[in-house]
């Protein structure tokens, strides 16, 4: 049977215990999410590995338009929280939003190249990453 792709969803966090979110527990302590999702993998156009000029690895997403609305939304409201992007139930990353989110895209740091080429192709819903020089799918 094929494989069902993993959840992808965006909960708006705080360091903060507040009630009503759900507590997750996170290497340096616990963070609050909400209980909805503000964005989920249908709000996403792309998702790829990417790298800047000093070697830091990232993972970029690209929103569609109703995406890049609520993204706008929900970071406007929200600066001084967190984005916790959680995929298939795992916190991946969650990243201070220190301003509106309005271009539509957002990338953030990983630690490695296969990192970053691993949680992409889990965002794109994509199978686990083929041997090297093999197409995935």
């Amino acid at each position: 049977p094929a494989a069902t792709k993993p959840s992808v969803e965006f909960y708006i966090a705080t360091n903060d215990e507040t009630p009503g979110m759900t507590a997750v527990r996170v290497s340096d302590g616990t963070l609050y999410m909400q209980r909805m999702p503000v964005l989920t993998r249908a709000d996403l156009s792309e998702a790829q590995a990417m790298a800047d000029p000093q070697g830091q690895n990232y993972v970029g997403l690209r929103f569609t338009e109703a995406g890049a609305r609520k993204l706008a939304e929900a970071s406007s409201a929200n600066i001084g929280k967190r984005l916790a992007l959680v995929v298939d139930n795992e916190l991946v990353v969650a990243p201070l939003i220190a301003e509106p989110l309005n271009r539509g895209v957002l990338a953030f740091g990983v630690p490695s190249v296969q990192a970053a080429t691993s949680l992409a192709a889990q965002i794109r819903g994509e199978p686990a990453a083929a041997p090297a020089g093999q197409p995935a799918n």
